[in-house]
Formats: structure tokens, sequence, C-alpha cells
């Protein structure tokens, strides 16, 4: 992450107004633990080329700074900075329901994650997310069958593990 730190540094002086290499500097700042160079930098970016990558990252800096209304908020301005239907919707949408899911709002959570699927009904994250929904509202048998479903588009990695959580809570 220095390297990326570094080169990303080396351009944006050679191209100040490239948004994508405020991006790349922000994720290595980030990485390095480099927080208040990262909320800078960040801010630059915001105003340079307000839209999901932007915003996104705006949001993750505030979550690591405990500010949970202020990461929600950023992440609602990143989904709603692409139309609907867009991957890159569907993924800060996911981001901003596991917020809310985190925050103890498991119905705004699921009001989220169910919105994602009206907008692409194949999107196995928000599948999973609602299975772990109803993990978390105790319903087992219903956070089965959403994530035998989600495992059944794509299989692997965290819906595993909610699926063996889900079997064990039968």
């Amino acid at each position: 992450f220095e390297a990326a730190r570094d080169l990303s540094r080396e351009l944006l002086a050679e191209y100040p107004e490239h948004a994508f290499v405020h991006g790349t500097l922000i994720d290595a700042l980030v990485e390095l633990g480099e927080y208040e160079e990262a909320i800078e930098v960040s801010d630059q970016m915001l105003a340079l080329r307000p839209g999901l990558p932007a915003y996104s990252r705006a949001s993750y800096l505030r979550e690591l700074h405990g500010d949970t209304p202020g990461a929600i908020a950023a992440m609602r301005l990143a989904a709603n900075a692409e139309p609907s239907g867009r991957p890159a919707r569907s993924w800060a949408l996911l981001n901003l329901g596991e917020m809310y899911l985190g925050d103890a709002k498991p119905d705004t959570a699921a009001y989220v994650f169910e919105g994602i699927l009206e907008e692409d009904p194949d999107f196995a994250p928000a599948l999973a997310a609602l299975g772990h929904v109803a993990l978390v509202r105790g319903d087992a048998a219903a956070a089965v069958r959403q994530l035998e479903q989600a495992r059944a588009l794509r299989p692997g990695g965290a819906t595993d593990e909610l699926l063996v959580e889900a079997y064990l809570a039968v």
C-alpha cells in the first residue's frame, strides 16, 4: 500500500483533477491508517467529482470514525448517484442495508435488500442479506430458504457461513 500511496501522490502532482487517482490514494491511505490525509483527499475527490466512488469512500471513512449516521447518509448518496439496475448501485445499496443491520435496524435493512431485488432479482448478495435479517429476527427456517436460494445463484463465502449458522438454529 505504500507503493500505491506514493504512486498516487506522484500521479496527482501531475494530474490534480483526476478523480480516479484521488480514489486510489484514499484507499492506500486508509489501508496504511493515515486517516487524516485520507479525509482531506476524500474532500478533494468529493469536490472534483461527486458520485458513487467519492460518496462510498466518504461513507467508509465516516464509519471508521464511528459516525454511523454520516456513513449511512453518504452511502445513500452513493446509491442514488447510480441509475436503477446497475451493479454499482446494487453494491452501494447492499452496503447501506448492512449498515442499517449493524445499527440494529433490521426492518430498514430488509426494506433496502428487498429494493435491490426489485431492481435485480438475481443479486445473490441481497438474498443472502435477507437471510441474515431472518437470522437476526430469529426465523431460522426463512433464513435457510433465502440463504439456499442465494447459494444456488452464487456459492461460497459469507453465504455459506450464514447458512451453517441457520442450519444450526433450525
